[in-house]
């Protein structure tokens, strides 16, 4: 993901007779990791290939054993819908793509919470009010695959709003809402005209740390700022009506409307799953010499991206 927001970056902002020949560049560079992932990919590609079988021949029962996984979905809708693209170069840049948005941002979302929820402030006691909800919600059992469904993964509202808090402190880009503008004479509520061709979007940083919608604390990590349930909050900080895949004009780590991002419902059990789990089997904390400070995360272009730090671990 580096390396694509590195291209875009340093090509957007480059005049187009720069782009010419430094874009064949960044593109050969990226180039030499799609052949290390077809190379790695080849193998299980051809395995997959085989077991798949023919459109005409294909079943649940011809291939009991095939995972259900991202390259077993993308095999068998390329030979029903598109065989033309049946082949390991299109499987594999596609997986390419989907990894800089489904599983990079995912890795940058979960290492964003973890750093947060152990710099939180003392005040909060975030580990242990947590974890006191996991025993609450599974009754003092130890987490399995049956626990997930979505009406237990509803009932952790703290861990949901470590998790909202950490998308709205830490969300990946400084923008949201990047959309072209596809007819004539459009006319924003402030009498702007955009022309028919051209790009616009909102800055969701402002957005997102505006003292206007945080009040006073707007910068401030707040583990438990929308679980104020019965308190005189507005609307998008209440329990009642803020979650993490709820989006708003406050809140657009996702985008907002119909084209929101559908993959939030997804983040959502990850990033519970994955808090579950640390905190039921581990004691985390960071190193003496970090002062009990989360390290800043790191700025490229308009990419927000997690710090390189070390995490003391311990199984508890």
């Amino acid at each position: 993901m580096g390396l694509s927001g590195l291209n875009a970056a340093v090509l957007a902002g480059l005049p187009a007779v720069a782009r010419s020949f430094i874009g064949p560049l960044f593109r050969a560079w990226i180039e030499k990791y799609v052949r290390r992932l077809k190379a790695e990919l080849g193998p299980v590609f051809d395995s997959r290939l085989r077991g798949q079988g023919s459109p005409e021949e294909h079943s649940e029962e011809k291939a009991p054993d095939m995972p259900i996984d991202l390259l077993s979905m993308m095999i068998q809708h390329a030979s029903e819908e598109r065989p033309d693209q049946l082949n390991l170069d299109k499987v594999a840049r596609r997986i390419a793509i989907s990894n800089v948005h489904a599983m990079s941002q995912t890795t940058i979302a979960s290492i964003n919470i973890i750093l947060n929820i152990i710099a939180s402030d003392a005040k909060h006691n975030t580990i242990s009010t947590l974890r006191d909800e996991l025993v609450a919600a599974t009754s003092g059992a130890k987490l399995d695959a049956a626990f997930w469904t979505k009406a237990n993964a509803a009932s952790l509202t703290k861990a949901d709003s470590v998790a909202r808090e950490t998308m709205r402190l830490d969300s990946v880009s400084n923008r949201a809402m990047v959309r072209k503008v596809m007819a004539d004479q459009v006319k924003t509520e402030d009498g702007v005209v955009l022309p028919k061709g051209c790009t616009v979007s909102i800055l969701s940083y402002p957005v997102h740390h505006g003292e206007e919608y945080f009040f006073e604390n707007g910068h401030v990590f707040e583990p438990f700022r929308y679980c104020k349930a019965g308190r005189d909050v507005p609307e998008f900080h209440s329990a009642e009506t803020a979650s993490l895949v709820t989006t708003g004009p406050q809140f657009l780590p996702f985008g907002h409307g119909k084209t929101a991002c559908p993959g939030r419902f997804l983040l959502d059990f990850e990033l519970k799953m994955l808090v579950a789990y640390l905190l039921q089997n581990y004691d985390v904390r960071f190193p003496a010499e970090y002062g009990g400070t989360r390290p800043d995360n790191l700025w490229i272009a308009e990419s927000n991206l997690p710090p390189l730090v070390r995490i003391q671990v311990r199984r508890c």
